[in-house]
């Protein structure tokens, strides 16, 4: 999942080729298969593209230091707000505070994606 964030969501040049590609494949669809409403559907995509590259900077899972995830004491360290002075937490702990919050972070994206593409596309499930 890690993977998928960071080199599809997270990578702007490649999640913005791709909303145009599907823009232009919902525009075909409506246009060439009279399917109402599809090309304008296609802007929830780039709805979640734009939250994605917005959030990058701002939730941990996915934090990296010369391209290494960062470890489990230094995300606690952020999660505490000591940062770069570090705390007195083993890694054990700072692994029990920090993972359900990425847990939280990664399950939010899930609801958020899920939820923008059923707004966005449901009506086209029943046709």
């Amino acid at each position: 999942m890690s993977w998928l964030f960071h080199n599809l969501f997270f990578n702007r040049e490649r999640i913005i080729f791709l909303c145009i590609c599907f823009m232009l494949i919902s525009y075909i669809g409506e246009e060439c298969w009279g399917v109402k409403g599809l090309f304008a559907a296609s802007g929830t995509v780039f709805t979640l593209s734009g939250l994605m590259l917005n959030i990058k900077a701002t939730n941990i899972f996915h934090l990296r230091l010369n391209g290494k995830p960062l470890d489990y004491k230094r995300k606690s360290d952020i999660v505490n707000g000591s940062f770069t002075f570090g705390s007195e937490i083993s890694e054990e702990e700072a692994k029990k505070k920090v993972k359900p919050i990425e847990l939280d972070e990664i399950s939010g994206l899930i609801l958020i994606i899920f939820g923008t593409l059923l707004w966005g596309y449901g009506s086209y499930l029943f046709v």
